[in-house]
C-alpha cells in the first residue's frame, strides 16, 4: 500500500512553475562582484534629477509603506514577490528596479531569488530605507559610509581618545594586576552518619 502511494505520488506530481537560471556558483559570483548595488548618495542623486529609468522598489509589508517610504517607490512586499502581477511589474526591462527594505540586508535575499529567476534588472540599495531616511535629513554625517562588513565604519579607540583625552592602550601592552588570593580554612562540623 505505501509503495502505491509513493508511485501515484510521482505519478501525479506537476512541474515546477518556476526554474531557477543561475547556478549556486554563478550567484555566488555575482554577490562577490558587489557589482548589484546602488549607495544611498547615488540613489538620492537619481531621485534629484527625477531620472525616469530607475524605480524604488519598497520590499517592506504595507504598514510600514505607509508609516514611510522613498518618493515615487512602490510598494512589492518581500512575502508577495513571485505573485504573477508583481513579476511582470518587475520583469518591465524599461526600468532598473533599486529594491530596498529597513536594511540592506533585508533586501538581498528578495534580489537574489529575482536574479536567479532571470531577472536581470534590480539592485540593492546599500543601507536600506532607515539609512536612506537619515541621509536626507542630515547628509553630512553619512558621507563616509563604506557599508561592507569586513571594514569598520569608526575607529572606536579614537573616538574614546577625543572623549576623555586619554589614550586607549592594547590588551598586550597592558600588565596583569598581581592579586593574592587567600583561601579560608573551612570549620569542622558534625562527623559522622545520620
Amino acid at each position: 500500500m505505501f509503495v502505491v502511494i509513493i508511485l501515484l505520488g510521482f505519478i501525479t506530481m506537476q512541474e515546477p512553475e518556476i526554474e531557477f537560471e543561475l547556478s549556486t556558483e554563478e550567484i555566488h559570483q555575482l554577490i562577490l562582484d558587489k557589482n548589484e548595488t546602488i549607495t544611498p548618495l547615488k540613489a538620492i542623486e537619481l531621485q534629484e534629477f527625477d531620472n525616469q529609468e530607475f524605480r524604488f522598489v519598497d520590499l517592506r509589508n504595507p504598514h510600514e509603506f505607509i508609516n514611510g517610504h522613498i518618493a515615487g517607490a512602490i510598494n512589492i512586499p518581500a512575502d508577495h514577490l513571485l505573485a504573477e502581477e508583481n513579476l511582470s511589474t518587475l520583469g518591465n526591462n524599461n526600468f532598473t528596479n533599486i529594491l530596498y527594505s529597513g536594511s540592506h540586508d533585508m533586501a538581498c535575499g528578495p534580489w537574489m531569488m529575482l536574479r536567479q529567476l532571470g531577472f536581470e534588472n534590480n539592485l540593492i540599495l546599500l543601507g536600506g530605507f532607515e539609512i536612506m531616511n537619515m541621509m536626507l535629513t542630515d547628509n553630512s554625517k553619512f558621507l563616509d559610509l563604506k557599508f561592507r562588513d569586513e571594514e569598520a565604519n569608526y575607529d572606536y579607540a579614537q573616538i574614546v581618545k577625543e572623549i576623555t583625552g586619554s589614550s586607549v592602550s592594547s590588551s598586550s601592552q597592558m600588565k596583569p594586576l598581581a592579586k593574592k588570593v587567600s583561601r579560608r580554612k573551612s570549620k569542622k562540623g558534625a562527623q559522622g552518619g545520620c
